[in-house]
């Protein structure tokens, strides 16, 4: 018990493995963290009605530091498609369509 109380690096290294064994918890990799992280923004965007475009940026930035997952692709490359076709109307209906897709999909795959 003495370890729960400021525990020491070489303490917490020996009881988190047990622990998270015990409340059932795993590890994530970034590819995961990062698609929970995208499905928080996601829905943030839907539900606040935020202007899509305005997070672009943030999409791609998490896309691209956790080492460009599958999952992510299509949000990851909005920006980009943004950019080139000028922050029209027309891509911010694309981005919005891509993120209910993303939502839907990360919903259905995860039995919400």
């Amino acid at each position: 018990m003495a370890a729960f109380e400021n525990p020491t690096g070489f303490e917490t290294d020996a009881i988190l493995p047990k622990f998270m064994e015990e409340t059932g918890m795993r590890l994530l990799t970034a590819a995961e963290a990062s698609y929970r992280v995208a499905y928080d923004k996601a829905r943030e965007i839907l539900d606040c009605r935020k202007d899509p475009l305005l997070e672009l940026p943030f999409l791609e930035k998490i896309w691209i530091e956790s080492d460009y997952p599958v999952e992510l692709s299509a949000l990851g490359m909005l920006n980009e498609q943004a950019y080139i076709e000028g922050f029209s109307d027309n891509i911010r209906r694309v981005a919005r369509d891509e993120l209910i897709l993303f939502v839907r999909e990360f919903e259905a795959s995860h039995n919400l």
